[in-house]
């Protein structure tokens, strides 16, 4: 039982933790590129679901 509930937690952390970095690799990329623009287009895409 714990192996189960551990493995399954773990993956799903797993997962969120990855989805965040990628998310902010991105955001520091745009705003590399776009300057202060770059935080507004990203929230844009945010809040469409593209990201």
């Amino acid at each position: 039982l714990v192996d189960y509930l551990t493995a399954d937690f773990l993956d799903e952390q797993y997962k969120g933790q990855r989805d965040l970095a990628g998310m902010i690799s991105t955001l520091g990329k745009m705003m590399a590129t776009h300057g202060p623009l770059g935080e507004f287009l990203y929230d844009k895409k945010l809040l469409n679901n593209e990201a």
